[in-house]
Order: structure tokens, then sequence, then C-alpha cells
């Protein structure tokens, strides 16, 4: 097997949580030779903000042939698109697409006029991610309730609270909030203990594995391919929500396709997932060439995951 990698950089239009301080955001794509006629791509993007290491270690490891959890996720997809690529066909040949939320980073920047507009764009479902500042978030996220033309909310705290503050938080809101609500997602770092005496409704993103999955008894789990092995899904009885991990079109494509098979596989009504992330930082050649249609998501043109001809023109460097 070879590997080629080549480097990018994504720069925020403004922080993505309140974790990330740092708008530019390092990752690289893979491409990856399993064999004679069997290339595959796939996108690398860790966030060590989140407990990710370095891109520089993910790649030190491919080199060593010791590759990391995530970096086995991109070989798995690398691979998956390698078959199609190898057959001239896509990817999402044949199959119905999720439509996605709406996201914003900062509550700041939600107000009735931003509501109008993605109402008149088709959502239903705008996902707000917060911690910043409790106080202040939680004057504007009342005020907002009276705005929303019936969006239903998905609040992320990425873990910024801790399980007392979370529960004084959510007396405070839920007579307010509660009818506007769809889910709240790591408001603090998950334990069985922990998060069955909430009587919020709470979505499991970061902790995310199986051995939490016995013990959760919420009503969402949040399904990252880029992260997690997709065979979990046979052991999940939540609803799952597919999400992007914020990270380069390539990438995203890989979480719209599993999401599109996952659902037609199992035949459940699909969910609106979090599918489209790339709006969130400045435009390169990938999302350029993808359309913007609010809630409708559309796919990358060419074969396996797509993206043929910008694949093509990156300067590929030898990593194994």
């Amino acid at each position: 097997m070879k590997i080629w990698y080549s480097p990018y950089t994504l720069v925020a239009h403004s922080s993505l949580n309140s974790r990330f301080e740092n708008r530019k955001k390092l990752g690289a794509l893979l491409k990856v030779q399993f064999s004679k006629d069997l290339i595959g791509f796939a996108d690398l993007h860790p966030h060590p903000e989140l407990g990710d290491s370095q891109l520089s270690e993910h790649l030190d490891c491919i080199f060593r042939n010791e590759p990391s959890s995530l970096v086995n996720c991109c070989l798995h997809w690398a691979l998956i698109d390698a078959h199609a690529r190898k057959k001239g066909e896509s990817l999402f040949k044949g199959l119905k697409l999720p439509r996605t939320h709406a996201i914003v980073t900062d509550l700041n920047r939600v107000n009735e006029y931003k509501i109008d507009e993605l109402k008149q764009q088709g959502f239903d479902y705008l996902k707000i991610k917060m911690g910043r500042d409790i106080p202040v978030e939680t004057m504007q996220l009342l005020q907002l309730t009276q705005k929303l033309q019936g969006l239903k909310l998905r609040l992320d705290f990425n873990e910024a609270l801790d399980t007392r503050v979370f529960s004084d938080w959510w007396k405070l809101v839920k007579g307010g909030l509660e009818d506007h609500l769809d889910y709240i997602e790591d408001p603090y770092p998950y334990s069985p203990e922990g998060w069955t005496l909430s009587t919020a409704p709470l979505a499991l993103d970061r902790s995310l594995n199986l051995e939490n999955l016995k013990t959760f008894d919420g009503p969402v789990v949040v399904f990252k391919p880029a992260v997690s092995d997709t065979h979990w899904l046979n052991t999940i009885h939540h609803r799952v929500i597919f999400s992007t991990y914020m990270d380069h079109p390539l990438g995203e494509m890989s979480a719209l396709f599993a999401a599109a098979q996952y659902y037609t596989d199992t035949g459940q009504q699909p969910e609106v997932c979090g599918l489209r992330t790339w709006h969130l930082f400045e435009s390169n050649e990938f999302s350029e060439s993808l359309d913007d249609k609010g809630s409708v998501l559309s796919v990358a043109g060419g074969t396996g995951l797509g993206f043929d001809e910008q694949l093509k023109s990156q300067n590929w460097k030898l990593l194994s």
C-alpha cells in the first residue's frame, strides 16, 4: 500500500465553538493506493482542541505503519471510495440524501432576520454552539424562542459545563425552552450516573463509544463517520443524527454517504442531520463546486466521493 498526502488549511469565518480559538484548521487529504488499479481518497482532519493528536503526529504514525484510530477511519473511507472509482461510479448513485439542519457557531449571530432567512431556505432545525458566556447566552436564547417561527433548536455545549451548573441552568430555562427544543448535545462530560439524573433531552457525541452505548439512555446519539466505526451502527437503538467533523468538503462527503447508506439500508425515516459545515470556512476549489440549497444537500460530482478534477490537481507528497 502506498499513501500520499496533500496538506491544507481551512480558515473559519469565526470561532467554531467555545473550545476553538484558532480560526486556522490544519488537515491533509490522503491518496491511498491499495493495489495497482485500486486508488481512493479520504480526509484527515484532527481537532487538537478536542483531544486529537496534531496533524504531524498522525502523518508520522502512517510513516511508521502504526496508524491512529483517526487514520484507520480515513483508510476505511479511502477503500470504499477506491472501489467506487474503480467501477467509475458515484457512491451516491441510487441513494436518497437526508436533509441538514442549519448551524451557527455564535448565538450573537442569530436574530429575527436570520430566522426569516433560514425559514425561507427550508430549514426546520437550528443547531447553536453554546458555552462561551452562559448568562448572556441564556438571556439571548429565551428571547429567541419568541421568534423561531417553528424552528426546533439543537444546542451543543461541547462539554463546557459541569453537572451542577447544567442542572441549575436547565431548571432556569426548562419552562421557556422545552417546547422549542429537539435536544441538548454534550452539556458536560458523559457519565452514566450524571446523565441519567438529568430530565433534559440529551444527545451523546464526544463520548460516543461501544462501552458508553451500553449505559446511555438518552434519546439521541450524534454519529461522526470521520471518527466512529460504522459497525457501531448495528448496536445503536437511539435516534441517529449523522454529523460532519467540521472538516474538509471531501470528509463531509464521507459523512453524507454514511448517513444516506444507513437510512437506506435500515429503511428508517431519515433524520435531519448536520451534514453541511463547509460554509463555516473560507471557500476553496472543493467547496466552490458544491451547491448551497438550504436544508437540501447536494453531492460532489465525479466518481466515488467525488471531486475528481480537484483531487487530480493536488500537490501529492509520498508518505509511505
